[in-house]
């Protein structure tokens, strides 16, 4: 097979061929796991991600060395399914 021949042949693009994953599925299914799919509200509720949190005037945010501290998100775990 001549040189050229050889690069041909190499940059060919290749047609694509699935793989077969079941040999992987019992390491696949050991790591999923349960989750929450999280959707937009109608109306602004409870349960949130970012944003500013619901709390009374009353109440002051945390601070750390002077500063504010980051808000990640808020959860009335009443209103989360039993199974989460």
């Amino acid at each position: 097979m001549s040189f050229f021949t050889k690069i041909k042949e190499f940059l060919t693009p290749k047609p694509y061929v699935p793989a077969d994953i079941s040999e992987f599925m019992p390491k696949i299914e050991l790591l999923a796991k349960p989750t929450v799919l999280f959707d937009d509200a109608a109306e602004p509720g409870f349960n949130r991600l970012g944003g500013a949190p619901n709390l009374p005037e009353s109440v002051e945010w945390p601070e750390w060395e002077g500063k504010p501290l980051s808000f990640l998100g808020q959860f009335d775990l009443s209103t989360l399914p039993e199974d989460a």
